[in-house]
């Protein structure tokens, strides 16, 4: 899984009538821009094999719909998969957001919030786990997820002391069409694989 890091932005403009854009510096359009300018990460800035996720996932501003207000605050998170990338993602924020509030006539203040490591399973660990898990319920019952995930996890401080592997537990009932992914607003957690959660979980740590 994915190295998380996540910001805020205030974007500092000049606020007054709306009627009147021309007296001031707003903020808004500006944020508007570094939110679209900021999609250039994964397309301009990374390599296409590596992967980097930058979401833009609060946009808050003004209060009237006749006033361009003084500032707008940006909220969001960037994930990536090395250090390299992590380093670079950063270095290519700070340049977007301050130069693109800079050529609209604003300034921009960011906060910055670096996040969880990369959770890297060790290989040993991950086949005793699977073999732990296919005795328990069924080799067709255990998949693989071969490519990594940008979701983030601070599990990932555990195997940057020792080996370990994270799993992911399915929650899809049986003979269900679908199940809502975390984060979605009909997510309900399905209590009925607490169970075989704290076996699996227990199994791998008696080693049996």
């Amino acid at each position: 899984m994915a190295a998380t890091d996540d910001f805020d932005v205030y974007i500092r403009g000049h606020g007054g009538h709306a009627a009147y854009p021309h007296l001031c510096k707003d903020p808004i359009v500006a944020g508007c821009a570094a939110v679209t300018a900021l999609q250039t990460f994964a397309s301009r800035a990374v390599a296409p094999h590596e992967a980097v996720v930058c979401t833009v996932g609060q946009f808050n501003a003004g209060t009237a719909d006749n006033i361009i207000p003084d500032f707008a605050r940006l909220s969001g998170t960037i994930r990536t998969l090395t250090p390299a990338t992590r380093s670079l993602a950063k270095e290519r924020f700070y340049q977007i957001v301050e130069q693109t509030a800079a050529a609209h006539g604003c300034r921009a203040e960011i906060v910055w919030r670096s996040g969880y490591p990369v959770t890297a399973n060790d290989p040993d660990e991950t086949e005793r786990f699977c073999a732990i898990a296919a005795a328990a319920i069924g080799a067709g019952n255990v998949q693989r997820v071969e490519q990594p995930t940008m979701g983030g996890e601070d599990f990932a401080y555990y195997g940057q002391h020792v080996p370990a592997c994270f799993f992911f537990l399915g929650l899809k009932p049986a003979g269900a069409a679908r199940f809502p992914a975390l984060h979605q607003p009909d997510f309900d957690f399905n209590d009925d694989a607490i169970p075989l959660g704290v076996e699996l979980l227990s199994r791998a740590a008696l080693g049996a």
